[in-house]
């Protein structure tokens, strides 16, 4: 990337994070006010959006970048096969322990894997921080918090879920026959996900849950590179005539 590309890419990341600020405001913690109205959601929406795109632009796959890569890759993945055996589990659990054929007439069970920060703590810094000129821990929040609105919904990054009725389960029935199964980490690579230094990193095997963040979400490759000292949550809920209940596994990332 030549210096005038590169400035000029730096200088408009700032430029959108200060209009977003203006929107939010800077206590971005704890303010939400702002997510209140539809119009100044909608606005942060397209320019969060629009910060992504020119941050991938910007992505180079460092040396640090590259092992930090490795590591959120792998602990995505391994979240994920978490996600998988905890639903799993507490689908077994419930049709062996908990089922009331004369009281529960309308089962599932549901796993999910989420991404959000938690404190300043939660978003590491990096040596070329510099570099993207990104207000990263604000942007997180921004983003958590215009999700959390009425007008807007961002889809977990992965999901699982058992609507077999307890009434057929049998113990010795596999993961495939309940349909808890991970298909969409099968051995093949999401590299298309980590564009445009997809070359550097040909030999990682991108798991889905990082080809969601990237290509599905609001989230840049930098910022998802600074994201994973956050915490993810593996969510197993069993409803019972409308009423959930739920049971958690809060993960700390890498």
């Amino acid at each position: 990337m030549k210096n005038k590309e590169y400035t000029h890419l730096r200088e408009q990341v700032q430029k959108i994070e200060e209009k977003i600020l203006a929107i939010t405001g800077k206590n971005v913690e704890f303010n939400m006010e702002w997510t209140r109205s539809q119009r100044k959601c909608e606005q942060v929406e397209k320019l969060i959006w629009k910060r992504k795109y020119l941050l991938d632009k910007m992505f180079v796959a460092t040396p640090e970048e590259i092992v930090r890569m490795e590591q959120v890759n792998n602990r995505l993945y391994d979240l994920t096969q978490k996600m998988y055996a905890r639903t799993e589990a507490v689908y077994r659990k419930m049709a062996t322990s908990t089922y009331d054929p004369e009281f529960d007439n309308d089962v599932e069970v549901e796993g999910s894997l989420r991404f959000s920060p938690n404190g300043h703590s939660s978003v590491l810094p990096m040596a070329n921080d510099d570099y993207y000129g990104s207000e990263f821990y604000e942007m997180f929040c921004i983003i958590d918090w215009l999700y959390t609105c009425e007008h807007l919904k961002l889809e977990e990054v992965e999901s699982c879920w058992c609507l077999r009725s307890p009434a057929d389960y049998r113990p010795e029935m596999t993961c495939e026959e309940l349909r808890i199964k991970d298909d969409l980490n099968d051995g093949t690579t999401w590299h298309e996900s980590v564009q445009p230094a997809a070359e550097k990193l040909s030999h990682l095997c991108i798991c889905h849950a990082v080809h969601d963040l990237s290509c599905h979400k609001p989230y840049s490759i930098p910022d998802i590179l600074r994201g994973g000292q956050g915490h993810a949550s593996a969510l197993g809920g069993a409803r019972w005539q409308r009423l959930e209940v739920v049971g958690a596994l809060f993960v700390r990332g890498v």
